[in-house]
């Protein structure tokens, strides 16, 4: 095992990440070492995007998938190499997902958590009896739910 390894396990392992996820970020480094056949602390950005870009549109990796190749590598490069990726440079994949979620709260008045999304509730429906705004249901003597009794 290598000494980069070891200390990429031992980084993992401090920072609490459960099992599968260590097996699975150290995975994502050996498979881009094994892809040019050189140590990863030793690849240039072009060569790292290359290898993004190799996964996503040859391999076909899901975009959950491409998330996790890029916060092993990520994990990597910061705890063990302590240096940054290429990130602003545009080098990593980015999903059309995340960008389409970055473009419709851009300039948004309030936080993404902070909005309501259309639910019943919203719509002015009680989640419990559709068909009574608001009202709270009561069960009768059998154990039935049944509309608010001041409601007709």
């Amino acid at each position: 095992m290598t000494p980069l390894r070891q200390q990429m396990m031992a980084a993992l392992q401090l920072s609490g990440k459960g099992e599968r996820t260590q097996q699975a970020y150290v995975r994502e480094v050996r498979l881009l070492a094994q892809f040019y056949g050189k140590s990863p602390h030793l690849l240039s950005e072009q060569e790292l995007q290359h290898s993004f870009l190799h996964r996503q549109n040859v391999d076909g990796l899901a975009p959950a998938s491409m998330r996790l190749c890029y916060r092993g590598i990520r994990f990597f490069y910061q705890h063990v190499l302590q240096r940054e990726l290429c990130q602003r440079s545009g080098c990593l994949p980015q999903s059309q997902r995340a960008s389409r979620d970055q473009q419709h709260w851009r300039g948004h008045p309030y936080p993404k958590a902070f909005v309501r999304h259309p639910s019943a509730r919203s719509r002015g429906q009680s989640p419990s009896h559709p068909a009574l705004p608001g009202a709270r249901p009561t069960r009768n003597p059998h154990g039935l739910v049944t509309p608010h009794p001041n409601r007709s």
